[in-house]
């Protein structure tokens, strides 16, 4: 705990990415940004690294999926852009900044590791490259600092998915569509959950990204909250039914337009409480 308070008490410049001569492969330190958006189809997740550019990882993992988490990472250029303006990389590694023990979160434990490799250099005796923190091959005072700003910080503990009832993508026109939204503990530990009705929502977009459904329009809830314990891998579910219907979308009398016609559409689930967004599902109707 020293070596926090140490931190704290100096300031430091941002570390800078490296970067190898072929500008392939390079490590450095930064944030993940949620690129928020009216349409969740079209929201996405990226790096801004501390020296001020941005990255649009292909493979960042779901527990990282999380706005303004601080990060320490190595990865791969791809030379190619995103339809987001942005350079692809692959990430190599990633990890919470300061979370030097690799336990998902940044406590006393990672500053007591730093503090053991405290004032070492690459290939000298206490050597530790997990608490190198911005990649500098020294572990000194701009390492505390970076641990010290990410105190108490942990991975996103939570997953939200989108489950087809009928365990099918094609449906009749005018078939009710039954899914179950699932929250799961992602992590290797126990966790808590807070969990309410008002809390859950479906969204319906069509093809060209319009919003048509939203479960929770017009609908009256209970207010209470209830706290569950979900052991790792275990999930609670919600289920709801989307009729086909466009309330999200009215006529000049302020009347629901119904119901949707032949096409394309993709299904959204969203809690509210934890932010968390599933991964669209995209279904048929004929």
């Amino acid at each position: 705990m020293l070596i926090i308070g140490l931190a704290i008490a100096v300031l430091a410049t941002p570390p800078s990415v490296a970067q190898s001569s072929d500008n392939a492969l390079f490590q450095g330190t930064g944030t993940v940004i949620y690129a928020k958006c009216v349409d969740p189809l079209d929201c996405f997740y990226y790096i801004h690294t501390d020296d001020n550019r941005n990255f649009q990882p292909i493979n960042l993992p779901s527990t990282f999926s999380a706005d303004s988490l601080r990060i320490r990472f190595s990865a791969n250029l791809t030379g190619e852009f995103t339809i987001h303006g942005m350079e692809a990389i692959v990430l190599n590694s990633i990890s919470l900044l300061g979370d030097v023990d690799g336990d998902s979160k940044v406590n006393s434990i990672d500053a007591y590791w730093l503090g053991q490799a405290f004032g070492s250099q690459e290939s000298s005796f206490g050597w530790n490259p997990a608490a190198d923190l911005n990649f500098d091959s020294v572990v000194n005072i701009e390492d505390a600092l970076l641990l010290a700003g990410n105190y108490g910080t942990r991975l996103k503990q939570f997953r939200l998915e989108v489950n087809l009832v009928q365990n099918e993508t094609d449906y009749d026109l005018g078939e009710p569509i039954n899914v179950a939204l699932t929250i799961t503990n992602i992590t290797n530990e126990t966790a808590s959950f807070s969990l309410a009705p008002s809390w859950w929502d479906l969204f319906v977009y069509n093809d060209t990204n319009n919003l048509l459904y939203r479960w929770s329009s017009g609908k009256i809830f209970p207010m209470y909250v209830m706290f569950v314990t979900l052991e790792p891998g275990m999930n609670v579910s919600m289920e709801m039914t989307w009729p086909q219907t466009c309330t999200a979308v009215v006529d000049n009398f302020g009347t629901p337009i119904s119901p949707v016609s032949p096409g394309t559409y993709y299904l959204v689930g969203f809690y509210y409480h934890y932010d968390l967004y599933s991964v669209p599902v995209q279904i048929k109707i004929i």
